[in-house]
């Protein structure tokens, strides 16, 4: 009955572990090879049958569960070390005050072995529901903590696992009357002390990121600013060269009625040519939004002199409305990337961007040539990606994509096709429509 209870123990902290990990955190579990599944099948029947095999190795069970965590680097993908370590001194101080109530209340023994077995099942029960109860509250949040414990250094979760490890200062004598209650209420303290101190990291760490997504939003609107700032002298600039372009259109006119009279030469046609070539110079694309303007025609200036081809095609929905900063970080950092990689290539440097909207969605399709190809895996670019040397102040950009296109209720894929031999990247975006737009937007904010 004790082996039983023991593999039912140790199913049960399976259950919760992986839900910690998998829908709390947000690991992605690993595309698994052969050899894994091995491993994974091995270690998890080790795991489950030892204390069915060796039941009086009561001391070497108590350590089995450094098997679950070899298992989890098998399971999970991106997973370190610090998680392991915090997590595992939290379950304890939660697994103490769970416990401390179930001693004080039920009066179990825990120094012996059905005792032990009662209270450790009871807790791992209520663990497991506990765990299910956060998932569901932070089932929307659940990418935005796993982007956070990605960028968090070893250090702070070794300081928040050295404190949580900090025993309390409680003390019980066997003289007192009814010792299990005392032991219980005092270990209920210890987890309840552990408990408080992890909420108040996990809150000291929270608002240091908030802090800095602060600093980004920040950094990201004087960008969009000076984008809109670059858009407004770029729109004159064009206007000064229309105006002077027409206001001689009509004594260019005339001159081109004369030659052709006197059709002998090619002088018609080159200087046909020459105008058409002034003409390009003086091209304005539209996108129907202001911001998209900004953007698409600094690219599009900027290829005429490095040769590097931008092509619109379609404009934004004429009832397209969603926050100008989001439009800015997606459309500024997608076109960037796809412009240095397009310059970066001998042939075919042209960028293709496309606008089209269908029902309730704006849909926004940018395609460039790539020599760097990088690895996408269910329609996503790992979020800290980047072919620059400098590995730590680069990257953000699509993180930044990712979390704009969130934000605003929007969707984001990324794929790869074969040009020829030539490999191209295509990125497409999917954006509601002012409708559906503000109400994602007023959920966010919520």
């Amino acid at each position: 009955m004790i082996a039983l209870m023991g593999i039912l123990i140790r199913c049960i902290f399976l259950i919760f572990t992986y839900i910690m990990f998998r829908y709390i955190l947000g690991y992605e579990i690993r595309e698994h090879s052969k050899i894994v599944i091995v491993i994974l099948i091995f270690i998890a029947a080790l795991y489950l049958l030892i204390p069915a095999i060796f039941p009086d190795w009561f001391d070497l069970i108590t350590l089995i569960p450094i098997l679950i965590y070899g298992l989890l680097f098998c399971v999970f993908r991106e997973l370190k070390i610090g998680p392991i370590l915090t997590y595992s001194a939290f379950r304890v101080s939660l697994s103490n005050f769970l416990g401390g109530i179930i001693i004080a209340v039920w009066r179990l023994d825990e120094n012996t072995a059905e005792g032990w077995n009662q209270s450790t099942l009871v807790r791992n029960i209520l663990i497991l529901i506990v765990f299910c109860i956060i998932a569901v509250i932070l089932r929307k949040k659940r990418v935005v903590i796993h982007q956070m414990l990605l960028h968090i250094p070893l250090w702070v979760y070794l300081i928040f696992t050295a404190v949580l490890a900090i025993p309390t200062t409680s003390y019980f004598s066997t003289s007192e009357k009814d010792v299990l209650k005392v032991e219980g209420i005092m270990t209920m303290i210890d987890g309840l002390s552990g408990i408080a101190m992890s909420v108040i990291m996990v809150l000291g760490v929270y608002m240091y990121f908030q802090r800095s997504e602060l600093r980004m939003q920040t950094d990201l609107k004087e960008r969009c600013i000076k984008e809109q700032t670059d858009q407004y002298h770029l729109l004159y600039e064009k206007q000064q060269e229309l105006r002077h372009f027409r206001h001689d259109s009509s004594a260019h006119l005339n001159i081109i009625a004369s030659l052709a009279k006197e059709a002998g030469d090619n002088r018609v046609a080159d200087y046909v040519s020459e105008l058409i070539a002034r003409e390009e110079d003086t091209r304005h694309l539209a996108t129907g939004n202001i911001i998209g303007d900004a953007i698409v025609n600094q690219y599009y200036c900027k290829g005429i002199k490095d040769g590097v081809e931008v092509l619109l095609m379609g404009q934004f929905a004429e009832n397209f409305k969603t926050s100008e900063t989001d439009l800015c970080v997606i459309l500024s950092n997608v076109i960037s990337n796809a412009y240095e990689a397009a310059e970066k290539c001998e042939k075919n440097r042209k960028i293709i961007i496309t606008f089209s909207s269908f029902r309730d969605s704006q849909f926004i399709r940018i395609q460039n040539p790539a020599i760097d190809i990088p690895v996408i895996k269910s329609g996503l670019i790992k979020a800290d990606y980047t072919t620059k040397e400098d590995k730590v102040n680069h990257g953000l950009g699509i993180r930044n994509i990712m979390d704009a296109a969130e934000r605003i209720g929007g969707h984001i894929q990324w794929q790869t096709e074969k040009f020829g031999e030539q490999d191209l990247i295509i990125t497409e975006i999917e954006i509601p429509l002012e409708e559906d737009n503000i109400k994602n937007q007023h959920l966010h904010q919520k």
